[in-house]
């Protein structure tokens, strides 16, 4: 994170901005496009569900005024049935399709006509500034549906094995250890800790935060991703027999299985970084880990 925050600060400072924005986010990951993807995904995924939400709204106060005069059980039923009606008389097509082949028919050479103020920087609005950003720095986004399946394909097939794998109380903290995010307390320490190590000031909106966040455990996903890459290389055992392939090929992550993706990108050794960090140190010079 220390690391991606010092190439926005740079990539900021390179447009003449004074602040980081998405438009710096797109420019430093613009090698990347596998973590590109996942983050159009992402957004796109909670801005349907945003206009999905907006379309199982029943209306006016007026008209829910006039249904609370009726019975209990009549205004259930009419909750019940505009609810339904609603949402099976979607107008906005692209909801209607699979969420890989919305997102692939998506013209990312054009902005987005229903997007918001192009200075605004609400969180519910995310994928609209992506979108419009990558119009605008020209960005050679080609996506294809294989693409957008492809890129979450291997994480979620090592999640059904693992899932198979475990015990009911096993799965149980499985599944609650997936579904952590930094979004919230946890992001916000781990930002006062990025600004505390770096040589300078960072101003960040609300909507770059929000994909920091989404970064931080993409990150770590990555670094998961690579690990087990490794093991399927020196793993040589029988793929029929359960107990071995949770013995060797999903046992618990050690510390030098990271260190031996990181020794693959940076040069330097996990434990010769030190913090706090100079403007001209080495480090900043390392890549990052993510999916291109």
């Amino acid at each position: 994170m220390i690391l991606l925050v010092h190439r926005l600060q740079k990539a900021a400072i390179l447009h003449n901005n004074q602040y980081i924005s998405v438009k710096h986010v797109l420019y430093v990951l613009k090698d990347h496009k596998v973590t590109i993807i996942r983050i159009l995904s992402y957004y796109y995924l909670k801005d349907i569900i945003l206009k999905l939400s907006k379309i199982s709204k029943l209306g006016s106060i007026e008209e829910l005024e006039k249904r609370k005069k009726g019975k209990k059980s009549q205004l259930q039923g009419l909750l019940k049935d505009d609810m339904v009606d609603n949402i099976t008389n979607v107008e906005d097509e692209s909801l209607k399709l699979d969420p890989a082949a919305a997102l692939a028919a998506i013209d990312f050479t054009t902005k987005d006509p229903s997007s918001p103020s192009p200075t605004s920087t609400n969180v519910k609005c995310i994928f609209s500034k992506l979108r419009n950003t990558i119009a605008e720095l020209k960005l050679s986004i080609n996506i294809t549906e294989d693409e957008v399946k492809k890129a979450n394909e291997a994480r979620l097939m090592r999640v059904n094995d693992i899932s198979i794998l475990l015990s009911a109380s096993g799965y149980e903290g499985f599944e609650m250890c997936r579904r952590k995010s930094f979004h919230g307390r946890l992001g916000d320490k781990l930002l006062i800790q990025v600004q505390d190590v770096l040589p300078w000031d960072i101003t960040i909106n609300s909507q770059v935060k929000d994909i920091l966040m989404f970064l931080a455990k993409e990150t770590i996903n990555c670094l998961i991703d690579r690990v087990f890459v490794i093991r399927n290389c020196h793993d040589i055992c029988d793929e029929t027999n359960k107990k071995i392939i949770k013995k060797t090929k999903y046992r618990s992550i050690l510390v030098h299985e990271i260190t031996a993706v990181t020794s693959q990108f940076w040069k330097i050794p996990l434990s010769k970084i030190h913090n706090p960090y100079k403007e001209d140190d080495t480090f900043f010079n390392e890549q990052l880990i993510f999916d291109s």
